[in-house]
């Protein structure tokens, strides 16, 4: 460092063991517990509800709707004035496009797991035939 300043000191400095590892003790359960919080956030989020499928089929539309019209406006850009910028307008609207069809087709078959786990969830566990005897005489 001594081209940055003309007057510049060397100090010698230890660490602490000791108080390093409480340091890295306290920062690893802070962070362990940020983690299980912050999942068991998310788990409330997405756990219950198809809310966040269908943002994603929504996002995912408007995406590919927004690279097709893009890529519309390219087009006519090109036909009208024959001006286009090389490569990259085209490629970011298919790029956009390709995005958000498979957004898109995620949001959809999530959404189709979903209400199948849905229905699955509402029929019972299992089914009796027939009951033999009362309560008494089925536990003897």
């Amino acid at each position: 460092m001594e081209w940055v300043f003309d007057a510049s000191v060397t100090m010698a400095w230890c660490f602490d063991d000791e108080h390093t590892a409480e340091t890295d003790a306290l920062l690893r359960r802070l962070f362990d517990d940020f983690a299980r919080m912050a999942g068991g956030a998310l788990n409330m989020l997405t756990g219950f509800s198809t809310l966040p499928l269908q943002a994603a089929s929504v996002l995912g539309f408007v995406l590919t709707a927004f690279g097709l019209f893009l890529l519309v406006i390219i087009i006519a850009r090109y036909l009208i004035q024959g001006v286009i910028i090389p490569g990259f307008t085209f490629l970011a609207s298919v790029i956009v496009i390709f995005s958000g069809a498979q957004l898109f087709t995620l949001g959809v078959i999530g959404e189709y797991l979903a209400r199948m786990h849905f229905r699955i969830m509402r029929q019972p566990s299992y089914a009796v035939r027939r009951a033999v005897g009362t309560g008494e005489q089925a536990c003897r």
